[in-house]
């Protein structure tokens, strides 16, 4: 049987010498959660993870929370991307950030006001980044 390959979050960043750079992030959401660590050690020559957090509020599904993080973190050294699908993500920008986010993605269209957002994950040390769902314009990041 040929394994299907995992779907991935693509980013553009910063390379640690200011260059521009495109990361390809696997998605844990695509994993088996019956046995997340290995499949964590599967995809670990990639630089960062994508860990999808919904609420079934924002978005209808639920997957993962806090918990699932903190168990993977011990795991792995690799760049932790959370991406908060959450209705309201200002309470939980320091419980993802505890429980080992290094980078803290949120929606433009949630409740919260997102520079308050924005703050919050800035003073938690994580580096924020925001997403739009497919029908909002950019210009709602301006």
């Amino acid at each position: 049987m040929k394994k299907a390959a995992a779907p991935c979050t693509i980013k553009a960043a910063r390379g640690k010498d200011g260059m521009a750079m495109t990361m390809i992030a696997p998605s844990l959401l695509a994993a088996d959660f019956s046995a997340m660590g290995e499949q964590l050690r599967r995809v670990q020559q990639a630089e960062a993870v994508h860990i999808d957090i919904m609420d079934g509020n924002f978005v209808p599904n639920l997957s993962m929370g806090p918990q699932m993080v903190e168990a993977l973190r011990p795991q792995s050294s690799q760049i932790f991307d959370v991406h908060l699908m959450l209705l309201h993500p200002l309470p939980y920008v320091p419980v993802f950030r505890k429980a080992g986010a290094d980078w803290l993605t949120f929606h433009v269209e949630c409740a919260d006001d997102p520079e308050r957002v924005l703050r919050a994950i800035e003073k938690s040390g994580a580096k924020p980044g925001m997403a739009l769902k497919p029908a909002t314009p950019a210009e709602a990041l301006y």
